[in-house]
């Protein structure tokens, strides 16, 4: 893998860094707006609502934003850095292996490399479709809404956790040399370990060819 200078480890943090403010501005956003309408249409909640969940519920999607924009960042970063006939050639070969895929190969590949958007998206669908039919029911209270969504949310929580490792399981039967998990390392490892490789091939011809040069000065002296 190559050994990054002091300047590019620099501008990846810097690259990330900005990604987590803008991540954590945008989750800002959200807390706001959540807050805004849970006091227009849910008051009644506030009111019962202790500190600690009204601090949970308003710092998480400033915490989740900032991590995945973060994320995102410096995945960006990192793709910008592969360039040339390296990264072609190696899109050329992504395309090929693509394409050689069978149908249940491509489905289960594209859910395991999008397992984790799909785990959060599930679960706020069911966290809001229970919410919406608990909310019918006229006996329980408020506070007996809350906590029945709730623990429908964290069964599905458990029940969507398994099935995504069911996923990645399933994907790597399917797919033995997937995209990703190759020889344990990633398609940047890669790259890098290829670059360095012909760094290191150009360094050695220079030296030979100097050692030449100084030979034949060698010689002329004599």
């Amino acid at each position: 893998m190559k050994i990054l200078t002091k300047e590019e480890i620099a501008q990846h943090n810097h690259a990330a860094n900005m990604g987590m403010v803008k991540g954590a501005i945008y989750g800002l956003g959200v807390s706001l707006a959540g807050a805004a309408i849970a006091r227009k249409r849910f008051p009644h909640l506030l009111k019962k609502a202790n500190w600690q969940i009204k601090t949970a519920l308003f710092v998480s999607p400033i915490g989740f934003g900032s991590s995945v924009v973060g994320e995102l960042e410096s995945t960006a970063f990192g793709r910008e850095k592969r360039y040339g006939s390296e990264l072609t050639k190696e899109k050329e070969e992504e395309i090929k292996r693509w394409n050689s895929l069978t149908l249940e190969q491509k489905c289960f590949h594209t859910l395991n490399e999008n397992r984790f958007s799909l785990l959060f998206a599930s679960w706020a669908g069911v966290l809001f479709g229970s919410w919406r039919v608990i909310n019918r029911d006229k006996i329980l209270t408020q506070s007996q809404k809350i906590v029945q969504a709730r623990m429908y949310a964290q069964f599905a929580t458990v029940v969507l956790v398994f099935g995504v490792l069911g996923i990645s399981y399933y994907d790597r039967i399917v797919n033995p040399q997937d995209f990703e998990e190759e020889n344990q390392e990633t398609r940047l490892d890669r790259l890098l370990a290829n670059i360095e490789r012909q760094n290191a091939e150009t360094k050695l011809m220079q030296m030979d060819n100097q050692k030449r040069l100084d030979a034949k000065v060698f010689k002329h002296d004599e």
